[in-house]
């Protein structure tokens, strides 16, 4: 986990954020430059503009990550730049601004995460050609699996077992559940 104080950076999401949204990687020896175009009027946008409340005519945000491997594990810096017409500049948002940006992204890969593992679940099954109870777990430890590679999330203390308490747990509830109530970031909700 990155820790920029006070505010909890939840290092999970930096991997999620560079594979799924739509950016431009450059790799060099010094380490992994991504820039992220976010649109003022897409859902992120709106989410920053009213954050940001500008009184003036935003062109887009940019999300600019930067990452380097330092051993086995790898560092992130996440900047966050707003192009007016006239320039560039870094967005200086307040701790409590940057845990909303957090938060908001979090639903967005607990959102991501469940469907994921919900659609896997149903294919393993048609793919097997049975419902039963084994097949079915089987098919949540396998996608969790794959979740857990694909997102190097178990660098950052995930385990196949959380996840699967997490992924139970919300499916009763509904991968919904989390939008409309007020939570912390950290591992056990992801949000």
């Amino acid at each position: 986990m990155i820790q920029i104080l006070p505010v909890s950076v939840p290092g999970y999401l930096v991997p999620f954020i560079i594979k799924e949204m739509d950016g431009i990687s450059v790799i060099e020896a010094s380490g992994d430059y991504t820039n992220i175009k976010v649109e003022p009027n897409s859902v992120l946008g709106m989410f920053l503009r009213r954050r940001i409340k500008p009184e003036y005519k935003t062109k887009d945000y940019q999300i600019l990550i930067y990452s380097k491997k330092i051993g086995v594990k790898r560092a992130y810096s996440v900047n966050i730049m707003e192009h007016q017409l006239k320039g560039e500049f870094q967005i200086d948002l307040t701790f409590e601004e940057l845990e909303e940006f957090y938060k908001f992204l979090s639903h967005g890969f607990m959102l991501f995460f469940q469907s994921y593992v919900k659609g896997f679940v149903h294919s393993y099954k048609i793919r097997n050609a049975r419902s039963d109870t084994k097949k079915k777990h089987q098919g949540v430890r396998t996608a969790i699996r794959s979740l857990l590679d694909e997102y190097d999330m178990l660098e950052y203390g995930f385990s196949e077992n959380q996840m699967r308490m997490l992924y139970y747990n919300n499916l009763k509830k509904g991968c919904f559940a989390n939008l409309h109530k007020s939570i912390q970031l950290n591992k056990k909700t992801l949000g």
